[in-house]
């Protein structure tokens, strides 16, 4: 089981509670108490959530199409983290059980009959620089789906395997501009929806792709993100933590990747699993040092995060 050092469990239970967040302690019963998204305690728990402002007033939002954003404006890529797609991750994110609201099902129905292509059987976003597919993208937003709880969904399922086909033996491989190579944030990204399927969609693909993102993300120095790309340096995002992400990860969310995916006993992870500590705010949480803005704003910059604090407990709980 991984450890991080510095990071006191109970003081970091302690600090979600005592925060009264409905949104982090309902993801603190779903990722550390692994309380069943159908139980009844949880369906309790969400059914207070949904009495929330800011979820009622996030809802109230969306058109009768079920698109979160005026039609012209929508598409996958953008208005970044602001679109019915990035809604979605963001709910997903959260840990929703999204299949007793029929607005979140609705959106669902939305975004396949819109911004899917089912001759590429991806979400298009056809972006000048990136191209017509994104791979970091694509695993995000169907991840979310499944967090979501939509299993028994056929387009969810149907595009999920679909997307297994395509990463299957080149996960991570982006298709620049300048140039073609492995793109670290669509490996881990790769690996944390992988981790979610149910079991009764998994086969040998599943396992295979699941080994190669594992391979390649500990082939290479993860406490520093020091992986090949464009840039000759890093990118500054690797070491800013925060819980809501979109398309970009971090060395927090890639540790959180790998131990989920079944791996602890690496030196990689020990290493990552040091830096991490010593970034450990009061033995309980860590900064949040992104925010991204997204439709419910639940971090702050410079401020401690419960989030990040359910993380590191997902991280202390996995057993591997």
């Amino acid at each position: 089981m991984a450890k991080i050092p510095n990071f006191k469990v109970q003081k970091a239970r302690n600090f979600v509670l005592e925060f009264k967040d409905p949104y982090a302690i309902l993801l603190l019963k779903r990722e550390v108490d692994l309380i069943p998204i159908d139980s009844k305690e949880f369906l309790y728990l969400q059914e207070q959530l949904f009495k929330e402002k800011g979820l009622i007033k996030l809802m109230d939002k969306q058109l009768a199409t079920g698109a979160w954003l005026l039609p012209e404006k929508e598409d996958v890529f953008g208005p970044l983290q602001k679109s019915t797609i990035w809604t979605l991750v963001l709910l997903g994110l959260m840990g929703l059980n999204g299949t007793i609201e029929r607005k979140i099902e609705k959106a669902i129905e939305y975004i396949f009959e819109t911004q899917y292509d089912y001759n590429t059987n991806t979400f298009h976003n056809h972006h000048e620089f990136w191209g017509d597919f994104m791979q970091s993208h694509n695993a995000s937003i169907l991840r979310a789906l499944i967090r979501l709880g939509f299993t028994d969904n056929k387009d969810v399922k149907n595009a999920s395997i679909a997307h297994l086909d395509l990463i299957h033996d080149k996960e991570g491989y982006c298709k620049y501009k300048k140039g073609n190579l492995k793109c670290a944030w669509g490996l881990i990204k790769n690996l944390l929806f992988l981790n979610e399927w149910p079991d009764s969609w998994k086969n040998s693909k599943v396992k295979e792709s699941i080994t190669a993102c594992q391979d390649y993300l500990l082939a290479y120095d993860l406490s520093t993100a020091n992986y090949p790309r464009l840039a000759e340096k890093p990118n500054n995002k690797w070491m800013r933590f925060s819980y809501f992400k979109t398309y970009h990860s971090d060395i927090f969310e890639a540790l959180e990747a790998l131990v989920t995916s079944g791996i602890s006993d690496h030196p990689v992870i020990s290493k990552t699993l040091d830096v991490i500590g010593k970034r450990c705010s009061n033995e309980k949480t860590w900064l949040c040092e992104l925010n991204v803005n997204m439709q419910l704003k639940l971090e702050k910059n410079g401020q401690e995060s419960p989030w990040l604090s359910i993380r590191g407990l997902k991280i202390n709980n996995t057993p591997t």
